[in-house]
């Protein structure tokens, strides 16, 4: 509330880690500054800030490992960054150019990267919750250690998806992370 940082780093994670974790949120902050620009210039229809939320996305990257999937919101564009997804990539996708590789048939800011186990994005962001948990019991039913993550903001708690999710998470013991960010009234 006062816009100060609480609590002790994590007392394991070094000086160089921390630095890299910073220039990966300084890069998002950078592209998604541009982006919005752009936007109110009116050169692409849609863009949402992830202004305010790079750590999250950054250190749940870091701490999630190559297989694990990642079902993100449309403020999660730090974890694109850090999983491997080029800013060409991104920028192409937001202006619907011929290098979109949804090919123009989605919003700009929902990506996705098959590749980088990065599950595309949905404009109904409850809809993420439920399927990462789905995908987390079908990885546990074939034995394998992959976890899901998943990222909704606050509001969207007041949905059945989420509710659905939690249930089904709970219930089944899922290996999948569900994450709740407070975005300060997003939209």
């Amino acid at each position: 509330e006062d816009h100060e940082a609480k609590g002790p780093w994590h007392p394991n994670l070094d000086l160089e880690r921390l630095q890299v974790a910073l220039r990966w949120m300084m890069l998002n902050r950078t592209f998604d500054q541009r982006m919005w620009q752009i936007q109110r210039q009116g050169r692409i229809s849609f863009y949402m800030q992830a202004r305010g939320e790079e750590a999250i996305s950054i250190a749940q990257g870091m701490a999630l490992r190559s297989g694990d999937m990642c079902f993100p919101s449309y403020r999660n564009q730090a974890l694109y960054m850090y999983r491997g997804m080029s800013l060409v990539d991104m920028m192409c996708q937001c202006l619907s150019n011929t290098r979109d590789m949804c090919k123009g048939r989605q919003l700009p800011v929902m990506y996705h990267s098959a590749d980088d186990r990065l599950f595309s994005i949905s404009g109904n962001l409850g809809t993420q919750f439920p399927q990462a948990v789905g995908w987390a019991m079908a990885s546990a039913i074939k034995g394998e250690e992959h976890v899901a993550a998943s990222w909704i903001g606050d509001g969207t708690t007041a949905e059945a998806d989420f509710h659905h999710a939690v249930t089904f998470a709970s219930v089944y013991q899922a290996p999948v992370l569900l994450n709740i960010v407070n975005n300060q009234y997003a939209i």
